[in-house]
C-alpha cells in the first residue's frame, strides 16, 4: 500500500512569480507619470493663466519648475539610488509625488502651483533613477534584462508625447484634473510597490555621498535655468541675467573642482571618456530640452493666437502620441539587432525635419502643418529618444576586469557599440563589480548584482 505523499509547497520561483509579473507595470508607470506630468501640462497652460491671473513670464515657469527640480536633483538621485535602499527612496518620493500633485491640483494662487511643480520635480529626480536601478539589479537574465529595459524606455516615449493628447482630454474639463490624474495613478502605484518589489541586497560597505558637491551643482543649474528664463522678460544684457549666467559658471567650475578630488565623486568625470555615456546623455538634453519647448510654444501658440480648445490641441497631437504608441516597443527591439546610433540619427533628423517644418505656419493651414509635425516626432521621438537611453546605460554597465569566459555569450550589438578599446580604466577610477569568472567545465557567470547609475 502506498503512503500518501505529502504536498509539497509553491518552490520560490513560483510564489513569487506574481510579484515578477507585476515588477515591471510599476516601474513602468513611475516612467509614464514622470514624462506625462511634463507633456499634459501644455495644453492646460492657457487656462491655468487664465484661471489664476497669469503673466506670460510666470506662466513658463509652471513648466520650468518642474523642469528646474528635476535637473537640478537628478545626479543626487541617481547616486543615492546606487548607495541606498533604492525601494524605500521610491517609496518615499512617490509619497512625495502624491502629495504635492494635490496641493497643486487644489491651487487657488500661482505662487502655491509653481512650488508644487517645483516638487513633483524634485520627486522625479529621485523616482526615475531608482526605478531604474530596481529594474537593471532585478533581472539577472540578460535576455529578459533587455526585454525590460525596452519597455522602460518605450513607455516614457509614450508617456512624453502621449501627455500631450491625454492633458487636452482632460484639460477641456478642467486643468486641476491634469494634476490630480497622476497623483491617482502615483497612488495606486504607491499601494502596489511595496508588495512587488524585491528587498534590497545589504550592502557590505557603506559610501558616504558628496553632499556639498550636490548642493553646488544643484544650485550651478539652478542658477542657469533662471538666468536664461529672465533673458526673456529682462534681456540678456541685464544686470540679472548676466549675474545668474556667472553665478552659473563659477558653481559648476566649483562642482567640477570638487569632484576631481573626492573619493566617492558625485559624477565620477571618467565617465566623459565613455563615448557611449557622453553621446546618449548629450543626445537626450537636446532632445527633451528641443521637445519640451516646442510643446510649450505649439500648445500656447494654437490656443491664443488660432483660438483652438485645449480638446482641440490634444486631438491635433493625437497622430503623433498613436505612432508612439505603436512603434516605441518597436523600436527598442531593432536597436538591440542593429545598434542604438543609426536608429537614434534617424530619429533625430524626423524631429528636426518637424520642428522645422512648424515654421512653414503662416503661409499654411494650422491643421496640415501641425498634423505632418507631429506625425513626423511621434516616429522620430521613441526612435532617438530610446536608441540614445539604450546606449548611454550600455556605457554606463560594469567592465571586465578579468577576460570573459570562453564560453559567455557576446555582447549584443547594442553594448558592444557603446564600448571600446579606448576605455581603459585610470589608476584613480574606484573599482567596479565584475564578471566572474569560472573555472573551465564550471557554468556560465550570472551577470553583476550590482549596476550602478553612475560608472565609477
Amino acid at each position: 500500500m502506498t503512503t500518501p505523499t505529502a504536498t509539497q509547497p509553491h518552490p520560490p520561483a513560483t510564489r513569487n512569480a506574481w510579484k515578477m509579473a507585476l515588477l515591471l507595470p510599476v516601474l513602468c508607470g513611475v516612467q509614464f507619470i514622470d514624462a506625462f506630468d511634463v507633456a499634459a501640462m501644455g495644453p492646460a497652460l492657457p487656462k491655468i493663466q487664465q484661471a489664476l491671473g497669469m503673466t506670460p513670464q510666470t506662466l513658463q515657469w509652471v513648466v520650468t519648475a518642474y523642469v528646474l527640480g528635476y535637473g537640478g536633483f537628478l545626479l543626487l538621485g541617481g547616486r543615492l539610488a546606487d548607495l541606498f535602499d533604492r525601494k524605500r527612496l521610491l517609496l518615499v518620493a512617490l509619497a512625495v509625488f502624491v502629495l504635492a500633485s494635490i496641493v497643486g491640483g487644489f491651487a487657488t494662487d500661482a505662487t502655491v502651483l509653481i512650488a508644487a511643480r517645483l516638487v513633483k520635480g524634485v520627486t522625479a529626480a529621485f523616482t526615475a533613477p531608482a526605478a531604474l536601478s530596481i529594474l537593471l539589479h532585478t533581472y539577472d537574465d540578460e535576455a529578459k534584462r533587455h526585454k525590460a529595459l525596452g519597455a522602460f524606455l518605450s513607455i516614457s516615449a509614450i508617456g512624453f508625447t502621449g501627455g500631450l493628447v491625454l492633458g487636452g482630454l482632460m484639460a477641456a474639463g478642467t486643468w486641476r484634473l491634469v494634476l490630480l490624474v497622476p497623483a491617482v495613478l502615483a497612488l495606486v502605484l504607491l499601494i502596489l510597490a511595496p508588495m512587488v518589489i524585491p528587498r534590497p541586497e545589504a550592502q557590505a560597505e557603506r559610501q558616504r555621498v558628496d553632499v556639498l558637491g550636490a548642493l553646488t551643482v544643484t544650485a550651478a543649474l539652478m542658477a542657469l535655468v533662471y538666468g536664461v528664463s529672465m533673458s526673456s522678460s529682462h534681456g540678456w544684457g541685464s544686470g540679472l541675467t548676466i549675474g545668474s549666467l556667472a553665478a552659473a559658471a563659477v558653481l559648476g567650475t566649483a562642482f567640477v573642482q570638487m569632484q576631481r578630488v573626492r573619493r566617492s565623486p558625485l559624477v565620477p568625470l571618467a565617465i566623459f571618456r565613455r563615448p557611449g555615456l557622453a553621446r546618449g546623455n548629450i543626445t537626450i538634453l537636446l532632445l527633451q530640452g528641443s521637445y519640451i519647448a516646442w510643446q510649450f510654444v505649439a500648445t500656447l501658440y494654437l490656443q491664443n493666437a488660432h483660438g483652438w480648445s485645449p480638446l482641440e490641441v490634444g486631438l491635433i497631437f493625437a497622430p503623433g502620441g498613436f505612432l508612439t504608441l505603436l512603434t516605441a516597443q518597436r523600436w527598442a527591439g531593432q536597436v538591440m539587432r542593429h545598434g542604438a546610433w543609426p536608429i537614434a540619427t534617424a530619429g533625430m533628423v524626423l524631429m528636426l525635419v518637424g520642428i522645422l517644418w512648424t515654421e512653414t505656419l503662416g503661409s499654411l493651414d494650422s491643421i496640415l502643418v501641425f498634423g505632418v509635425a507631429t506625425v513626423l516626432m511621434g516616429l522620430g521621438f521613441p526612435m532617438s529618444y530610446v536608441g540614445a537611453n539604450i546606449s548611454a546605460i550600455a556605457g554606463a554597465r560594469p567592465r571586465n576586469t578579468a577576460s570573459p569566459p570562453a564560453c559567455s555569450s557576446p555582447p549584443p550589438r547594442w553594448a558592444a557599440e557603446s564600448s571600446s578599446a579606448s576605455w581603459p580604466p585610470s589608476s584613480d577610477t574606484p573599482s567596479m563589480p565584475t564578471w566572474r569568472t569560472t573555472a573551465p567545465g564550471s557554468p556560465s557567470p550570472s551577470p553583476p548584482r550590482s549596476w550602478p547609475l553612475w560608472p565609477a
